[in-house]
């Protein structure tokens, strides 16, 4: 018969059964424990079907883009210039930097702005005197700081000055004016060379110098003979030789207006969007912001894998790969808020002229009137290595 004293037996074996279990299943866990003593590093699990609250979804307001803007709305600056076609020339920078001074000096009068209303900041002047005063032989791919601090420093030249003394339409036709005038350079120094080092006459070698000249007019109209030839050519690059004929034709259609000084663009947490955002909303009348990208996202964004971040040489290394990359140069005039994607695109002017062939594949926005189109911003900060924008305070 079963005994009352064998069933408190069995009732503790149980109970030091359950204890001991308990005990192993506490082992690599923090005690429970509550108040000060508790572990700060430990928390329970959420309750089956509770979870963490979503953050909140992209709106205007904590974005940044908190108004469209359009800078090259109709009575603007920017409505007043041409649009640019750099062609296959790299001097892209030098065509940013250009707009950014004309858009300057077309919102503000004399001495800040220009003096005639219709003049035009020549870039290929721009182009070749940056790449003569930084000893470049030629004049692509010099630096966007470089080229607007010379304009800043050296002057404007009006772009109609040069078209006109070149006989050249040189907005859109610059690599066959490089061309002319390269074949034009190597004649004159190779009959510079045989007076300067083999010791023919010059009276002999300038009629071959007359007739190289004559082949330009706007040769022509600088250098009147040999002299003036053997002067320009003591120059030691190209880009110097030009620079000094370039200036001589811009002699009377130079204005320098009381240009600000560049500010780099803070491309804090590698987001050049908010750093935009944050300009266009603190200015009245904000000016156009420019910046380096890669031109991939423009022809072929679904294939660009955007900018590797960490190691400073493997990043310029990647910008100057033209299949990944291509830099490139352009100025941002303007965003807007596309509300069913939920985010902010931004409007680039770009210097490939008003056909939208350039960007077919793209699938994105283009405004051929105007040579701008439209990107998204997320996309635009996978793209850019820096930016410039001018110092208004």
């Amino acid at each position: 018969m079963f005994r009352l004293s064998e069933g408190f037996k069995l009732a503790n074996w149980i109970l030091a059964f359950f204890l001991g279990v308990a005990s192993l299943a506490s082992l690599g866990r923090p005690a429970l424990s509550f108040g000060a003593g508790s572990d700060p590093n430990w928390t329970p699990a959420p309750a089956p079907g509770v979870f963490p609250p979503s953050p909140p979804l992209p709106t205007r307001e904590n974005t940044g883009c908190t108004t469209d803007l359009r800078l090259d709305g109709p009575g603007s600056a920017i409505a007043l210039l041409p649009v640019r076609q750099q062609g296959p020339a790299g001097i892209c920078t030098a065509e940013a930097a250009a707009d950014l001074v004309d858009v300057w000096s077309l919102s503000h009068r004399a001495p800040f702005g220009f003096a005639s209303r219709s003049h035009r900041t020549s870039h290929i002047m721009a182009a070749i005197g940056a790449a003569s005063h930084a000893q470049r032989k030629f004049v692509g791919g010099v630096k966007f700081a470089r080229v607007y601090d010379w304009i800043r420093t050296e002057g404007s030249c009006d772009q109609a000055a040069l078209t006109t003394a070149s006989g050249l339409a040189i907005n859109g036709a610059y690599q066959r004016f490089e061309g002319d005038f390269n074949a034009i350079y190597d004649s004159l120094y190779e009959s510079w060379e045989r007076v300067n080092e083999k010791g023919a006459s010059a009276d002999v070698v300038a009629p071959e110098v007359a007739a190289c000249i004559t082949r330009s007019s706007f040769l022509s109209g600088v250098l009147h003979d040999f002299r003036e030839v053997e002067r320009a050519l003591r120059q030691s690059t190209r880009s110097e030789f030009f620079r000094d004929l370039f200036l001589r034709a811009c002699d009377s259609h130079l204005e320098r207006p009381h240009l600000p000084k560049l500010r780099p663009l803070e491309l804090a947490g590698n987001s050049a969007t908010r750093a935009i955002d944050a300009i266009f909303n603190r200015t009245v009348a904000p000016q156009p912001i420019a910046i380096g990208y890669c031109k991939k996202v423009l022809t072929n964004p679904q294939d660009f894998k955007g900018l590797p971040r960490g190691d400073a040489a493997e990043t310029l290394e990647f910008r100057e790969d033209d299949d990944r990359c291509g830099s490139h140069y352009s100025t941002v005039v303007g965003r807007r808020w596309n509300g069913p994607r939920r985010r902010c695109e931004y409007l680039i002017r770009n210097s490939w002229g008003q056909s939208c062939d350039a960007y077919k594949d793209s699938g994105l926005d283009c405004d051929a009137d105007k040579g701008e189109v439209w990107i998204d911003g997320w996309q635009l900060n996978r793209a850019v290595f820096e930016g410039h924008h001018l110092n208004e305070e």
